[in-house]
């Protein structure tokens, strides 16, 4: 949340994200390394933790301004999901968005 935090400061002239690709890869490469059975379980939680990371900013602030850290995650998880160099079935790409769409 601190980083989210930094990334929108008034005292920047433009808001830094590139923390957020680190994120987005270590949350694939971790769904892709978990076992299948336990692979939804764990994006599942992960992706309930960012929303309410997003609800906390958005209760404090009061702001949209937090949004586009988030929006930016969420399409690089989905970009990532089915990037060719991740070697994803096409099975564990539809469980992925599925999961995303609840």
């Amino acid at each position: 949340m601190q980083k989210v935090e930094q990334s929108i400061s008034p005292y920047h002239q433009s808001i830094d994200t590139t923390y957020i690709e680190d994120y987005s890869k270590l949350i694939i490469i971790s769904y892709k390394l978990i076992a299948s059975n336990n692979s939804n379980i764990f994006l599942e939680h992960t992706l309930q933790a960012i929303l309410q990371i997003f609800n906390r900013c958005f209760a404090k602030e009061n702001k949209t301004n937090h949004q586009r850290a988030f929006f930016k995650l969420f399409l690089n998880l989905i970009c990532d999901a089915t990037r060719k160099s991740y070697d994803f079935h096409k099975d564990k790409i539809t469980s992925f968005y599925y999961i995303l769409a609840l």
